[in-house]
């Protein structure tokens, strides 16, 4: 029989190559890392577009405030009027002389400190020269030589000749000056105006120091680029991506080419790097306000929400897989335990306890398979235990087969004596008390209980070598007959204890042959017993009768005693008729093993029979 242990071991090692634990773990914390990478994946890409919505609106709206104060038509509007008044101012101070040029100059510069110069040019008449008014405070600030202020307005004048001459009514285009000033960041805007009874182009020259303190030097930077697209004015801070300035000269080309005045774009550098940019252009200034916000610097908190989602969802994911995997032990390990039971029960093993108290369905199982066991348990009371195992194995074929085998019948000598005054209850209990000596004999020599019969008393039918064999008959035989040995010194102790309560002894008698046996499942699907027939077994049962009549108890037949030969040491009895045999019937009653020794009569067995007080 294999042990409960190496059925652990086959249990767990060749049975199971996949434990649920394993499939949980496997299949749940995948799909879950799955679940986790797609839910990261799809959030990202939905803040991915509501943060460069939101960069966007932000740049837009950056733009649209600076715009309205750097490149409105109102501010160089208003600097246009003051400046014809003042121009208005010299004309009328020139044909009066009600005052000096200078103070008027002094006056209005106290007034406009960012304005550098005012230039009256006559584009039509250029040898007519100009008039030039300058804010010699500015001047000096910027470290220019009064006394070259005609050169530097001359070379101004040359420089710009294409715009001064384009320059139509309506607009007032915004130049830059670095050609003509160097360093010094002086914007100059161009507008036709009448002076003196001529119409002619003013040149005003003037610093955006003031302007270029609105510009934010943070995360979004703006520029005011004129329609060549150089820069008219930028951040206090130094901007010094190159490969931006370079694409900026075509992308100004195609805002002045667009019909819409502002407008979000990406745009690309040479380097294939997007920026985000709005812009706002004043078609009459032919300038636009332009700003700029790299989309790596949008994304570089997007970067950190996603590294963080993805820590967050490790976290996570290790979490719930540390919960997984203690889930599935939890469902695994008493899991593990019913399937140890169910294969003790297996091999007949009904003591293993199912302590598994849980209100859900294992615990259901686990109650249902404690009923199981012990109604199992019960119905192997009735049934032979090496039968039961043979069944479960597979081992017991239905139609019949000959084999050769060992056949024994015991019995209660003078039953109907014992049991005369017994009521059923105390019948019972002498049967079963009785069985309990001679049951283990047959057990212990690997012999199996076929039936009991109540035909004349209570017999007992078992066999040897029919359902499993040691090897050979003769082995077989040989257990057999050491059972009988062993069943009369049972029976001798049983008498001792009856012999003390004054109690009637008790005789047994067996009849044992050798022989061929038919051996099958006989019956019916409702009602199937494992059973041997045949002359073999008939002869067994004639042969336990004549123990009265010899007074013997354990009587064999010539066959068994040619198969055990010199093994065993009998005396022949008288011989038997039987009927359907033509030649009596040559028996034997087993005296011993001949190497064990023992008795060598019969009268020495018949004096063991009845027990002494020592």
């Amino acid at each position: 029989m294999k042990s409960y242990t190496s059925l652990e071991t086959q249990t767990e090692k060749d049975r199971v190559r996949f434990p649920i634990a394993l499939k949980l773990t496997g299949i749940i914390i995948p799909l879950l890392f799955l679940a986790l990478t797609i839910i990261i994946f799809l959030s990202s890409i939905l803040i991915s577009d509501d943060v460069r919505i939101t960069a966007e609106d932000n740049n837009f709206n950056i733009n649209r405030r600076l715009a309205s104060s750097v490149v409105s038509d109102d501010l160089f509007g208003l600097m246009a009027a003051k400046t014809n008044d003042f121009l208005n101012s010299i004309s009328q101070t020139k044909k009066a002389q009600t005052a000096s040029l200078v103070q008027l100059s002094e006056t209005f510069f106290s007034k406009n400190k960012n304005i550098a110069a005012v230039v009256v040019h006559d584009a039509l008449q250029p040898s007519s020269g100009f008039d030039a008014f300058i804010n010699t405070d500015l001047w000096a600030e910027n470290n220019f030589d009064i006394a070259s202020s005609d050169v530097l307005v001359d070379r101004l004048i040359f420089l710009q000749q294409d715009k001064i001459l384009s320059c139509q009514t309506t607009n007032m285009p915004l130049l830059e000056s670095t050609d003509v000033f160097q360093s010094t960041n002086l914007l100059v805007l161009i507008y036709p105006t009448s002076f003196e009874g001529k119409n002619q182009t003013v040149l005003i020259c003037f610093s955006p120091r003031d302007m270029a303190e609105l510009f934010s030097s943070g995360d979004s930077l703006s520029f005011l680029v004129n329609s060549a697209g150089k820069i008219l004015l930028s951040p206090n801070t130094a901007y010094t991506n190159n490969d931006l300035l370079a694409a900026l000269p075509d992308f100004v080309s195609e805002i002045f080419s667009d019909t819409e005045g502002a407008k979000n774009v990406i745009l690309k550098d040479a380097n294939n790097n997007e920026y985000l940019v709005a812009y706002q252009k004043n078609s009459r200034l032919q300038c636009a306000l332009v700003t700029v916000r790299a989309k790596s610097e949008v994304f570089t908190e997007l970067k950190k929400i996603f590294l963080e989602n993805i820590i967050a969802g490790a976290v996570a994911l290790l979490i719930c897989s540390i919960c997984i995997i203690l889930l599935a032990r939890n469902l695994s390990r008493p899991l593990k335990k019913l399937n140890y039971c169910i294969a003790g029960i297996e091999v007949g093993n009904y003591n293993i306890p199912i302590d598994i108290k849980r209100n859900d369905e294992i615990g259901l199982l686990a109650e249902s398979l404690t009923g199981m066991r012990n109604g199992v348990a019960n119905f192997e009371k009735f049934a032979n235990k090496t039968i039961l195992r043979l069944a479960r194995e597979g081992k017991l074929k239905r139609e019949g087969v000959n084999r050769t085998g060992t056949v024994a019948f015991f019995f209660i000598r003078d039953f109907d004596k014992i049991c005369k005054d017994f009521s059923a209850e105390q019948t019972v209990e002498f049967i079963n008390e009785f069985s309990k000596n001679i049951v283990p004999c047959i057990s212990a020599t690997g012999g199996i209980i076929d039936k009991f019969l109540t035909q004349g008393g209570v017999i007992l039918m078992a066999l040897w070598g029919v359902c499993e064999t040691k090897g050979s008959a003769k082995d077989d035989a040989y257990d057999c007959i050491k059972s009988a040995l062993m069943m009369r010194s049972a029976v001798r102790e049983f008498n001792k204890c009856r012999m003390q309560e004054e109690r009637q002894l008790v005789k047994m008698g067996a009849g044992i042959n050798y022989g061929e046996l038919v051996v099958g499942q006989i019956g019916s699907d409702e009602r199937m017993e494992y059973t041997v027939i045949g002359d073999a077994v008939n002869l067994a049962a004639r042969l336990e009768g004549p123990n009265d009549a010899f007074d013997t108890d354990i009587l064999i037949s010539l066959e068994l005693k040619n198969l055990l030969g010199a093994l065993i040491e009998t005396e022949e009895m008288p011989s038997l008729s039987v009927k359907g045999k033509k030649d009596p019937l040559r028996v034997f009653a087993v005296l011993n093993i001949t190497e064990d020794g023992g008795p060598h009569s019969m009268e020495e067995v018949r004096k063991l029979w009845v027990p002494t007080n020592e």
